[in-house]
C-alpha cells in the first residue's frame, strides 16, 4: 500500500464531514429562502383603530417686510432692538429706509439652498 493510500484510509472522515457540512450550507440557505417567501406573504391582521377627528388646519402667514427682520438682532434675542422706532409725532426723526442696503463689505454667496414650500422660509438657507 501507497501512503496516499494510508492517508486517506485514515483521514477518509475528514472528506465525509467535509461533504456533509457543505449539504447543511445548501440545505440552510433553501430553508431560509422558504421561511423568508412565506414570511413575506403573510399579511398582518387589520386593526380597527378609533380614529381622532381631524384637526382645523392653521395656516401661518408670514411677514414678509424687511423692518421686521432688520428690527431684532438675530444673534441675541435678549438684547434690545437694532432700530429703534421713530415715532410719528416727532417729524426730526427720520425714519430708517425698509429696504435693505448693498453692502460695502467684500461678501460673495458661496451656495444657497432653496426648499420649495411649504416649508421653504424655514429651510432656505444662503451662505
Amino acid at each position: 500500500m501507497g501512503l496516499v493510500e494510508t492517508l486517506l484510509r485514515k483521514y477518509l472522515w475528514t472528506v465525509d464531514l467535509g461533504v456533509i457540512a457543505l449539504c447543511a450550507t445548501f440545505l440552510g440557505m433553501a430553508a431560509s429562502g422558504a421561511v423568508d417567501s412565506r414570511l413575506a406573504d403573510v399579511k398582518p391582521a387589520a386593526k380597527t383603530v378609533a380614529k381622532a377627528p381631524p384637526k382645523p388646519e392653521t395656516r401661518s402667514t408670514f411677514n414678509k417686510d424687511p423692518l421686521a427682520i432688520l428690527k431684532r438682532n438675530i444673534f441675541c434675542s435678549t438684547c434690545p432692538p437694532l432700530i429703534e422706532e421713530a415715532k410719528a409725532t416727532d417729524p426730526a426723526v427720520p425714519l430708517p429706509d425698509p429696504l435693505p442696503q448693498k453692502s460695502v463689505l467684500p461678501l460673495s454667496i458661496m451656495a444657497i439652498m432653496f426648499a420649495p414650500p411649504p416649508n421653504g422660509y424655514r429651510w432656505s438657507v444662503a451662505v
